[in-house]
């Protein structure tokens, strides 16, 4: 609170009330109020007081007493308005030096601003006097109580409980300059503070409505459940409370924009590990997915920049209404539909329901947005997140392909997201550069360690199939995965084959697949389609775990159409990529090197993952001689493909080290989902 001592935390005693400056056995006070052991004392009196024919006297007094503090009430400094607030004429700015004085003579020094509706207009001209005349001092607003408050005249305050001063104290605020001149600290009284909600957002001033060592107290009750500035607010209701229409709860961009702190500042410095940023002219993120990717993959949970198994998805009502501002009560009735009804996140389980560019800006991604805009991983990433990990990179590498090889739509759209990443934006009005979507809600297999949709949810829907191929000229990325079979959904194959017969110069598009219908004459049909990658879950090295795990005598299937489809690979310049991917649940225990040749003997990309929640009883993840088994399995194929292939070797041993990890910690718990 003080420019000097007392240090933050210290018990404040004030001895207040009449003139404590001018009458009273001030050190015999100050010795009684020292027998608190560990407290700091202040003497609070008028600035009054302080300019008065004796003023010397009455500081060397101060001094005398040795206070650790000194708070002196000024109003106004304009002498003209001191009878008209005081009852007395005086001037203010003698009252300055005085307190300057006792500064340099080494006490803590405030000078206190009463807020009332007769003295807010004061405020721009005391902050700018206290700024020119003094040094080093602790200006503090404070709201006033009823009757009077030292050195204001008795009766010429009335009861402040009606809060009419709020919309003058807004405006008197906003008059300040964005930077106080000097060293001159500004603050509201942590005991008699404002809460955020009740200015106008140009009154929000950080080094008002921020206390150091204060916490919320939500002391408004419901409406503070949506406000993103409600662990932070200092505001109390001992001293009274606002009308609720003078209520307005911050979003969390809000917040965010008063108090950036919870991300570091952008940088140009490279990591280590990450390709340079500032080649392509972007910050130094660590991962630019939640401003390029848009994954609504799976139609009962949040949408996400990369993974669902990556990221955190829950949201409660109060924090979704934190991050758009919609009403509270709304988000709380759309929550009880969803789980009377369709069992999951209301937002995002009908695809009817909101728009793709309403899922691009939903709350989920705008979180993300602003706590990684600093660099650092957002706390919804998950540590098995593979950009979190150090395997890969997510986002960048769709501003590292030049003008050259891209439409006008495409370098106008991927400019302006570009200016938006560097703005800080949360909510973007440029469109991804890459979306994701679920397609379907049916599967022709059943793994073990996935329960599907089973035809009750994530068919892709003629609206989205219309917007996505309205946003096909700005996209330069364009897949699908799940909830089912992608190749199950006729609105994906009419895409499909929409693409291949219009043709796109800057898309490309991925796929992940289970392979199975993936057939040579499919491929065939769509020869022109932009594959950029095709990732096919294969989870299993030999046709008797296939059939173990989905019931089905598909592999053979499957690897005929592999063959197929990097024949196609092989004949493409530039060729696309192709990923297998393996989940590792019980049944696949010991199919891991039998999986890994595959991959090497088909040129193909890997990623192995560990098998989320416990569906059947197959989680071997909360099992530690079953993880002790995975971890060395992991260990020895990476060993075997340590110089032949690399890239096995990396994600083998990425997976290896995270197992290990939770064998050492003990942490069993099954590994959540979504």
């Amino acid at each position: 609170m003080w420019s000097s001592a007392p240090p933050p935390g210290t018990p404040l005693l004030r001895i207040r009330g009449g003139d404590a400056f001018r009458y009273g056995d001030l050190e015999t006070w100050v010795g009684w109020a020292r027998k608190t052991p560990g407290s700091a004392v202040c003497i609070e009196g008028p600035a009054a007081t302080l300019a008065g024919a004796d003023r010397r006297t009455v500081v060397a007094r101060i001094i005398a007493a040795q206070p650790d503090a000194v708070s002196a009430v000024l109003p106004t400094v304009a002498e003209g308005r001191t009878v008209a607030l005081t009852g007395a004429r005086w001037d203010p700015r003698r009252a300055l030096e005085a307190l300057q004085e006792l500064h340099d003579a080494g006490l803590a020094v405030e000078v206190a601003f009463p807020v009332h509706s007769s003295t807010v207009g004061e405020l721009p001209a005391v902050v700018s006097a206290v700024a020119e005349h003094t040094r080093g001092l602790q200006l503090t607003v404070r709201r006033c109580a009823s009757g009077s408050h030292n050195g204001a005249r008795r009766g010429s305050m009335a009861d402040g409980s009606d809060w009419k001063e709020l919309d003058a104290l807004s405006a008197a605020i906003a008059a300040l300059p964005a930077k106080i001149p000097g060293d001159t600290m500004l603050q509201f009284d942590p005991a008699a503070a404002y809460a955020a909600c009740m200015f106008e957002p140009r009154a929000r001033r950080r080094d008002l409505l921020m206390t150091p060592g204060q916490t919320g107290t939500r002391p408004l009750g419901a409406s503070c459940d949506g406000c993103g500035w409600s662990r932070r607010c200092t505001f109390r209701a001992d001293h009274g409370v606002p009308p609720l229409a003078r209520i307005a709860p911050l979003t969390a961009d809000e917040a965010f924009a008063l108090d950036p702190s919870q991300s570091k500042p952008m940088t140009n410095e490279p990591r280590p590990f990450h390709t340079d940023r500032g080649l392509v002219g972007l910050p130094n993120l660590l991962c630019f997915a939640p401003w390029t990717t848009l994954s609504a993959c799976e139609p009962r949970f949040h949408p996400v920049p990369c993974a669902l198994s990556w990221v955190d998805t829950e949201m409660t009502p109060e924090q979704i209404a934190a991050e758009t501002g919609a009403p509270i009560d709304d988000e709380r009735e759309h929550e009880r539909i969803s789980l009377r009804e369709l069992s999951g996140a209301w937002h995002v389980i009908d695809n009817q329901r909101l728009t793709l560019m309403d899922l691009w800006n939903s709350p989920l991604l705008r979180l993300m947005r602003r706590e990684m805009t600093g660099g650092e991983k957002s706390s919804r990433c998950r540590a098995m997140c593979r950009v979190v990990m150090g395997v890969e990179e997510r986002g960048i590498q769709y501003f590292q392909r030049p003008d050259a090889e891209l439409t006008r739509e495409v370098i106008a759209n991927r400019e302006r997201l570009r200016e938006e990443i560097h703005a800080g934006k949360s909510v973007l009005t440029a469109k991804p550069l890459e979306l994701m979507m679920g397609v379907s809600a049916h599967c022709n297999i059943s793994c073990g360690f996935c329960d599907g949709p089973r035809g009750a949810w994530g068919d892709l829907s003629d609206r989205h199939r219309d917007e996505i191929t309205a946003w096909l000229p700005s996209l330069m990325s364009f897949g699908v995965s799940g909830p089912g079979e992608p190749l199950m959904n006729r609105n994906f194959v009419a895409l499909l084959q929409h693409i291949s017969d219009v043709g796109y110069p800057s898309l490309i598009v991925s796929l992940t697949t289970n392979g199975t219908l993936l057939t040579p004459e499919f491929l065939d049909r769509n020869r022109n389609v932009p594959w950029g990658s095709v990732r096919m879950s294969v989870n299993a090295g030999s046709a008797d775990t296939y059939e173990r795990m989905t019931g089905k005598r598909y592999f053979d299937r499957m690897m005929r159409n592999l063959d197929a489809l990097c024949d196609l690979r092989d004949r493409r310049d530039p060729p696309f990529s192709i990923t297998l991917s393996f989940v590792i649940g019980s049944v696949q225990i010991g199919d891991l090197a039998k999986f890994a040749k595959i991959v090497d003997d088909h040129r193909t990309g890997i990623v192995v993952e560990p098998m989320y929640d416990n569906l059947r009883n197959l989680s071997p993840w909360i099992l530690p001689d079953k993880l002790r088994v995975i971890a060395d399995e992991l260990e020895s194929v990476a060993d075997s493909y340590a110089e032949r292939n690399p890239d096995i070797t990396r994600a083998l041993r990425a997976v290896e080290q995270f197992t290990r990890k939770r064998i050492a910690s003990g942490d069993l718990a099954i590994l959540k989902g979504h």
